[in-house]
């Protein structure tokens, strides 16, 4: 999801305020900590117009 931000010169900080949770959360997913919660993968494919299957694989520019 990081590659996904950074594609969509989006901060951590607005996509949690998009999400409506703090931004530790989000740094929490970037980090492999915690899972993101089901609830929030809707809004996050609408988001980076991805499938909710890249969104726990780790992309990168190739």
């Amino acid at each position: 999801m990081e590659y996904l931000l950074g594609l969509y010169t989006m901060q951590q900080l607005e996509l949690a305020d998009r999400l409506g949770i703090k931004k530790q959360n989000i740094n929490l997913w970037l980090k492999g900590k915690q899972k993101i919660p089901k609830k929030y993968l809707p809004t996050l494919e609408q988001l980076f117009h991805v499938d909710r299957s890249y969104l726990s694989k780790e992309l990168n520019e190739t």
